[in-house]
């Protein structure tokens, strides 16, 4: 697991995967929380909205279910992952696998558990609930769509996975000329380019 960088956008993941060999996943990931309901139950979770390769990065599987694929990230399905705190605390020993929950009044269908152990981003921090990156977007509203594909808007978190045999300096290396040329074409201010 690379770690992870706040201040880029979506498309910054893919350039990175593209130019950097040393480099076998990468994900976006941005961070939000809500209400979520099921029948008469509801829960105030966190939530993290994240692409494709996000258990592949942190290496972990899941416990039930499936996770979302790429074409649920782009169309922004509102299919989700539940951890376990939510499925305890909504369903009981129902399996939530194919059920509906809402989330900020918007029906999302459970496709897959986390395992109890599992962590995001932060290990302090354990988000319960994960949705395909741009369906977070549905529950930011109008803003979001505003914001989301300006390059000056630092709003994400990037996580990656090294090659194999790649130490951690030789990937970093082999970001920073591209971190700085990212840097020169997105930085407006002089604090940015510090």
């Amino acid at each position: 697991w690379l770690g992870s960088t706040l201040g880029m956008v979506a498309a910054d993941a893919l350039a990175i995967l593209a130019r950097v060999p040393s480099i076998t996943a990468v994900s976006p990931v941005v961070n939000s929380g809500a209400q979520v309901v099921y029948g008469d139950q509801n829960w105030s979770t966190s939530i993290n909205g994240a692409g494709v390769d996000f258990l592949q990065i942190r290496r972990w599987g899941l416990s039930a279910g499936s996770n979302f694929n790429d074409s649920a990230v782009r169309g922004s399905a509102k299919v989700c992952l539940l951890g376990q705190t939510v499925v305890d605390n909504l369903f009981g020993s129902e399996n939530p696998i194919g059920q509906s929950i809402r989330i900020k009044k918007m029906p999302f269908t459970v496709i897959g558990v986390a395992p109890p152990d599992f962590f995001g981003v932060d290990p302090a921090i354990v988000p319960d609930l994960y949705l395909p990156l741009h369906t977070t977007l549905l529950l930011e509203g109008p803003e979001a769509a505003r914001v989301y594909p300006d390059n000056n808007f630092y709003w994400i978190e990037m996580m990656g996975r090294l090659r194999p045999g790649v130490s951690m300096a030789q990937a970093q290396a082999a970001l920073a000329p591209r971190f700085h040329q990212w840097v020169a074409a997105t930085a407006t201010t002089d604090g940015e380019r510090a």
